[in-house]
């Protein structure tokens, strides 16, 4: 592949890789780095429903700050909370709010295997800025529902349900 042809651009402004605006780095990469512990990521796989709270991964805790569903031998879907807070200041309130990404290692070197799944409301496209899910909204992808059902400043609470 072409090392001068990295894209990082579906991860909006979520992670340092693609923008410097919400420097924080994705909980998938953090737990890539060490930086997450096994006891803060919930893995869910063969669950038909699940509810997980989950805190801001800019907060310094030990409790849980990522979701991953494995749906086959490569893929996953990732569920974080983000806010307004550590290294995310700059990150405005359409911004704020639980984030799904998918994680596809198929993806060639070079390209970034993670894309930011944005819900159907979404306008901002290029920058993903209003990717974020607000209370009780939900967004559908790879078989499963993701919904919002509590939010606040302690996180967001998502439900997880398996569909079709």
């Amino acid at each position: 592949s072409d090392p001068t042809n990295q894209d990082s651009s579906d991860l909006g402004v979520f992670d340092l890789m693609n923008s410097m605006v919400a420097p924080e780095l994705l909980a998938w990469q953090r737990f890539l780095l060490g930086v997450l512990n096994d006891d803060q990521v919930r893995c869910v796989a063969g669950s038909s429903i699940t509810t997980h709270l989950l805190v801001p991964v800019e907060k310094i805790t030990t409790d849980t700050k990522m979701v991953v569903v494995p749906v086959s031998k490569y893929k996953a879907i990732i569920v974080e909370s983000r806010r307004n807070l550590g290294y995310d200041t700059s990150l405005g309130t359409l911004s704020e709010g639980a984030i799904v990404y998918t994680l596809d290692t198929t993806i060639p070197y070079r390209k970034s295997p993670l894309k930011i799944v944005s819900p159907t409301s979404a306008t901002d496209l290029k920058w993903r800025r209003d990717s974020a899910l607000k209370l009780n909204q939900s967004l559908t992808v790879w078989g499963y529902k993701i919904t919002v059902i509590e939010s606040g400043d302690f996180g967001d609470v998502i439900k997880i349900e398996k569909i079709g």
